[in-house]
């Protein structure tokens, strides 16, 4: 062990006046006879007496000397002092020295000490060994620790242990564990007891949980609890909880809030979730922002979503702008939605591509688009394939479709047939 600690009259200096400023007596005992504590503590921590080596190593780490700390506390945990360990392992994790970091845990962990148990079982819980973070998970969480408590039943929750995971994410939220309440929510919830879920989403939406305040909004709303549901979406909105603030955009705009409701649905999009940008993008077309509502439109659509690929192409269309109309159609469409596949049977139609038209035209059909059964049957009939176009015309007017039953009232008559 470097001695050059031991014989630094500044170090020793610098002890004794951080001891004078500070009110804490853990490692300094009382303030009257500290100075010979300290001074017998440096002793024995020079013979190599593991509990003062490890004493002496955390009061140095309080003046900033690292270095001199490491060592010392080294010395204590090489000769099995747990907390040392413990410690040992959390400096070295810090400094990026892993391996060395999980060895000081595991030996710490296994003489029972729970902070190195939780450390050890995060790391292997990280790299997929979820029978060994059970086990250490379970020793810091049988010596009271929370948050080993709540990843244990994590686990067990995984393994199909439930009432065991309950058990231990009750010990959990009792020692006012928010994650273990919600938890809780979600596993009542789960088995259909709202009562329980309800009670644990309001321990955990009180200590301010985001998720716990949205499920708990969720709940309160399918009561018909909307001003009580609305409050919460709005708590957790607030931490940027994007469901959150999607959901209460939602019910602001229902009932007329409109720029509130605006606020709400800009903050969801811009989070990057393409269902937020897609009901972002249709609050700004019915409000008549069309070239706004093409920028969310097409931001949702790059991330697949087909609603706002069919939108925005609908939009594109309109404007004049078809070879990039036609793009989002084809990627809507290829995703299997019968309206896209519809509007871009029509513009395939409309550019005189019609052995394509009728292709997405059947597409749809046969998926039971009423307009795309009349306009299947228009082609097919134009085609003189009447008997195929009856077929399709009696498919979308059974389904109510003015257009085809009056379609296949003609084409009825045509033939002598009334019906």
């Amino acid at each position: 062990m470097n001695s050059e600690v031991f014989e630094d009259k500044s170090i020793f200096k610098l002890l004794v006046k951080h001891m004078s400023e500070s009110s804490d007596s853990q490692f300094y005992g009382e303030r009257e006879g500290a100075e010979e504590s300290l001074r017998e503590r440096v002793e024995k921590a020079k013979n190599g007496e593991p509990e003062s080596c490890f004493v002496f190593g955390m009061l140095l780490t309080r003046i900033g000397e690292y270095g001199y700390a490491t060592n010392l506390i080294r010395v204590a945990a090489d000769k099995g002092m747990a907390d040392a360990q413990c410690m040992l392992g959390m400096i070295l994790e810090g400094t990026g020295s892993h391996e060395e970091a999980e060895k000081y845990y595991r030996l710490a962990a296994e003489q029972g000490e729970p902070d190195a148990a939780a450390c050890y079982a995060e790391l292997l819980s990280a790299r997929d060994d979820i029978d060994g973070a059970e086990k250490y998970y379970r020793v810091a969480a049988d010596k009271g620790d929370a948050e080993s408590q709540n990843e244990l039943a994590f686990i067990l929750k995984q393994k199909g242990n439930l009432d065991e995971a309950a058990r231990y994410w009750h010990m959990s939220a009792d020692a006012g564990n928010a994650y273990a309440m919600l938890n809780l929510g979600i596993l009542y919830e789960q088995k259909g007891d709202l009562a329980e879920a309800e009670k644990y989403y309001r321990l955990a939406a009180e200590q301010n949980d985001s998720q716990a305040q949205f499920n708990l909004g969720i709940i309160l709303y399918e009561a018909d609890n909307v001003d009580e549901a609305m409050k919460y979406f709005r708590m957790a909105a607030d931490q940027g909880h994007s469901n959150s603030q999607k959901n209460l955009a939602i019910l602001l705009k229902r009932s007329g809030k409109i720029e509130e409701a605006r606020k709400y649905y800009r903050l969801a999009a811009e989070q990057g979730d393409s269902d937020s940008q897609y009901n972002f993008a249709v609050f700004l077309e019915d409000n008549g922002e069309t070239e706004e509502a093409k920028k969310y439109y097409r931001l949702a659509a790059e991330q697949g979503d087909v609603d706002a690929q069919n939108n925005l192409a609908n939009l594109l269309d309109e404007s004049g702008e078809q070879e990039e109309a036609e793009k989002y159609y084809r990627l809507a469409a290829e995703q299997g939605d019968s309206n896209a596949q519809c509007n871009l049977a029509g513009l395939l139609k409309e550019t005189g591509r019609t052995q394509e038209a009728k292709k997405y035209y059947l597409l749809s059909a046969e998926q039971g688009n009423s307009s795309a059964q009349n306009n299947l049957a228009n082609l097919l009939y134009t085609g003189g394939e009447k008997e195929e176009a009856e077929k399709y015309y009696r498919m979308a007017a059974e389904q109510g479709n003015e257009t085809a039953q009056s379609n296949l009232a003609e084409l009825l008559a045509e033939t002598g047939r009334t019906e």
